[in-house]
């Protein structure tokens, strides 16, 4: 008992409002004491404030359950009629490119990673993989009959070629060296780690962005879009001056099926089933790579397990790869990528950072904002997402006294891609930060000043603010949250209100064949689009 009275002396104590100071800040330490003090709460013993009692009690979450009323115009049916997605039960149950069925003969492929980078490749030796039995083949760059590179520049978001298998220079740790091409897809996996690579010219990654952007390395750095003010209100003072940043990291796409294909030989070229968002850049991919027509090229996509931007440009890699042993080898050949390959070797969400200093008037409204945002393009400018940054983070405010810059850094991881709602999610979420942060450090209510700062030009955002104040009874929510929060010093809640716009634009106009068959009139659809959870197949077959 002592022993226990002189450890919490020495480590951390619980005052008489029930706040736990902890002496040794290590996180095990607060797990220890985060527990003695929840069962000490838990007691409820005599005296303890009623505040304090929930902190006994261990968090519960009710069932979630949501629902969505929408108005439909049934002269316009079966247009616009609600009816279940045609493929639900197909995408619910995970029917995807890997549950296309095997052909005799198929082999299967899995990558050869660098472990380690920026390096020099100096020597690669696959005889102990080679030796095992079932292991077909080891592909590398020198293989590739055609061009080196998955990317075609002329395309919308590359600048520059990235390729398959790395020539030498090894420019992340987790890029493809080689490829394993095997009997079973569990060989092929397990024979790729036996390749024995020798690395020379190793140097110390920098795979930091703040690092990065600290070490003022500009070739690491590169302007790409900036919002320029239209108002010069130097001559203003401002009340209040508010500086901070604002940093969130990466995130991987978590697709329900891991970048897949499968590549089939025909008489005249190759059946390309892969999952892609691309069809496009994966004909020309294959097409370059290999050194052939694109008209021997049959691409085909029935759907995707999940994409999130994963598949726009990073499944050509896989694809190419994957159209690559087929070609060689003649035989069917299907490449899905285990979870842990897939993570390595593919970029995920920009990372992102903002620095930036606000003046404003004593009620919030920009005087002026000034700053820096930076993405993390990983290893290459491709796919870049500055411009499209520039272009969300306005929202629905006056830009007019703003002056940032958007800056690409350069780091040694893979180079990364566009993820679920690209720079809508980054710009908008700067530009919330900043407007909380103000509201915050003036003490002014959050909602009213983001309306202070609303684009005058914009007046539709304004009113549908405010009737969404009166229709969901904001006010007297809020209050009942503040409430609760003065009784509780465990529980807490919290309830906000944030604006956005979006601007969509259109990325293109691309064509659809429609089949009417003679005999008994039924109708075949075949169109440009990628169905990925979205429904739209399901749209397209209510237009007919």
């Amino acid at each position: 008992m002592n022993h226990r009275a002189d450890n919490t002396a020495r480590h951390g104590q619980v005052s008489r409002k029930g706040i736990l100071k902890i002496h040794n800040d290590s996180r095990e330490s607060l797990n220890q004491y985060t527990s003695i003090l929840q069962f000490v709460l838990g007691l409820s013993p005599p005296g303890l404030p009623a505040n304090l009692k929930s902190g006994g009690k261990d968090f519960t979450r009710p069932l979630s359950s949501g629902k969505q009323d929408f108005d439909t115009n049934k002269c316009m049916w079966p247009l616009n009629k609600p009816i279940p997605k045609l493929e639900a039960v197909a995408q619910c149950s995970g029917e995807y490119v890997n549950d296309i069925p095997t052909v005799p003969g198929e082999l299967y492929c899995a990558f050869v990673l660098s472990t380690v980078g920026p390096a020099y490749v100096a020597n690669v030796d696959p005889s102990e993989a080679l030796n095992m039995t079932g292991v077909v083949s080891y592909f590398s760059a020198q293989d590739i009959p055609g061009k080196n590179s998955f990317v075609a520049k002329e395309l919308m978001g590359f600048k520059e070629d990235e390729e398959i298998f790395c020539s030498g220079n090894v420019k992340y740790a987790g890029q493809p060296i080689g490829m394993i091409v095997a009997d079973y897809e569990h060989l092929a996996h397990k024979a790729a780690l036996k390749v024995k690579v020798e690395y020379s010219d190793v140097k110390k990654p920098k795979v930091n962005m703040r690092e990065v952007i600290k070490s003022g390395d500009q070739s690491r750095l590169q302007l790409q879009g900036a919002i320029k003010k239209s108002q010069n209100d130097e001559a203003r003072k401002p009340a209040h001056v508010i500086k901070g940043s604002f940093d969130f990291g990466s995130q991987y796409h978590y697709t329900m099926e891991t970048q897949s294909t499968v590549v089939i030989p025909i008489e005249d070229g190759l059946d390309v089933y892969p999952a892609s968002q691309w069809m496009d850049l994966v004909q020309i991919a294959v097409s370059r790579v290999l050194d052939i027509p694109e008209s021997s090229i049959n691409v085909k996509v029935r759907r995707l397990g999940g994409a999130y931007g994963s598949k726009i440009s990073r499944s050509a890699v896989v694809t190419t790869a994957c159209a690559l042993a087929a070609h060689l080898l003649n035989r069917p050949v299907r490449f899905v990528m285990n979870l842990e390959t897939n993570m390595e070797a593919l970029g995920k969400r920009y990372s992102a950072a903002i620095d930036y200093e606000a003046g404003t008037d004593k009620n919030g409204k920009l005087v002026y904002l000034k700053g820096n945002f930076y993405e993390d393009s990983g290893y290459m400018w491709n796919e870049e997402v500055i411009p499209l940054t520039t272009m969300h983070m306005p929202s629905c405010y006056n830009t007019s006294t703003w002056d940032i810059k958007g800056y690409a850094v350069r780091t040694d991881i893979a180079s990364n891609s566009y993820c679920r709602a690209p720079s809508s999610t980054e710009g908008i979420a700067f530009i919330e930060t900043i407007m909380e942060h103000i509201a915050k450090e003036i003490k002014k209510d959050p909602i009213q000043v983001r309306i202070n700062n609303f684009n005058p030009e914009n007046t539709t955002i304004g009113k549908l603010i405010q009737d969404m104040i009166v229709t969901s009874d904001f006010d007297a929510r809020k209050q009942s949250v503040e409430d609760f929060n003065k009784e509780q010093r465990w529980k807490k809640r919290g309830i906000a209100l944030v604006p956005m716009t979006y601007e969509f634009p259109m990325w293109g106009n691309f064509s659809a064949i429609v089949s009417i068959y003679a005999q008994d009139g039924t109708v075949a659809v075949s169109h440009g689009g990628i169905e990925m959870g979205q429904g739209l197949n399901t749209k397209a077959s209510h237009s007919l």
